[in-house]
């Protein structure tokens, strides 16, 4: 086996492996996803336990007309809005306790609601894991360009 067809072997490798962390990093973030289903007119409420001072991004996600509202501990309104397709919200706790997401849904029929939420410090730590693999993956695109470059110019040669 030449040269180049290692090289090219390498290169596909790289990409298969990032491309398997990849989707091992997605696949985390989606299990910390929540789905809640709010009946047509309804309201759903989410508790969730939140750190003192700590940065929080809640990714809420619906192809339905929902409103929201994000309580604090001591039950005052800290966001609130209407999700249209996706909504990133980014909160900073200043009391630790029981954050409330109350959800109504503003139409007729039954709606899902996807809800992430995460330390902002925890997403900046995926987002940079996924900088990395997407640059190995270039890596890999490059190393397999170069291996199939140096197969044909092997093969040219060996023509001649």
């Amino acid at each position: 086996m030449s040269k180049g067809v290692i090289i090219f072997v390498i290169g596909i490798l790289l990409i298969i492996a990032t491309s398997i962390a990849f989707m091992y990093y997605v696949e985390e973030m989606a299990k910390k996803t929540n789905t809640v289903t709010v009946k047509g007119e309804g309201y759903k409420n989410l508790t969730y336990n939140l750190s003192n001072h700590t940065g929080y991004m809640i990714v809420i996600s619906t192809k339905d007309n929902i409103s929201y509202q994000i309580l604090d501990p001591h039950g005052a309104v800290i966001k609130n809005g209407t999700v249209r397709s996706e909504n990133n919200i980014y909160i900073n706790t200043t009391v630790q306790g029981k954050y409330i997401l109350k959800f109504r849904n503003n139409g007729n029929t039954e709606g899902n609601v996807n809800i992430l939420i995460v330390k902002t410090n925890d997403l900046n730590t995926f987002a940079t894991k996924e900088l990395a693999l997407m640059g190995m993956c270039v890596v890999g695109v490059i190393v397999v360009i170069i291996g199939v470059v140096m197969s044909f110019h092997n093969r040219r040669r060996n023509r001649q």
